[in-house]
């Protein structure tokens, strides 16, 4: 979907253990983006805690000097650790918005390409 304001793909809800740990939330992301008619798909992609941007990676994707149109797929692997000091239920959303460059962005989640995020709680 093309938009410039960002759109969920992913949302996690978890409650922690402890009520004074670390999480350790590692994502894998399996990612296409395409525009047909044009040479330009970059997008901008992030991850949310709360509503609190943790990383944002800007202009991603690919540009091509013809016209007929683009497609790109890759994968992108994202590390960040968390001080939970409540124990209370964190939200974690990986949001993306299209620039108004590529058509399309889609986050796969089949068997073969699948995207995920992984939630280790560390005791403090």
């Amino acid at each position: 979907n093309t938009t410039s304001t960002f759109a969920d793909f992913c949302t996690v809800n978890y409650t922690p253990v402890q009520t004074t740990s670390t999480l350790l939330i590692t994502s894998s992301l399996v990612i296409n983006a395409s525009r047909n008619g044009g040479a330009d798909a970059r997008f901008t992609y992030r991850m949310t805690i709360d509503g609190t941007k943790v990383w944002l990676v800007d202009q991603q994707g690919v540009y091509d000097y013809g016209t007929d149109g683009i497609w790109h797929n890759f994968s992108h692997v994202q590390k960040y650790e968390y001080s939970n000091t409540t124990g209370s239920q964190i939200q974690i959303k990986v949001q993306a918005h299209t620039d108004s460059r590529a058509t399309q962005v889609e986050f796969f989640a089949d068997t073969l390409n699948r995207s995920t995020i992984h939630i280790m709680e560390i005791a403090g």
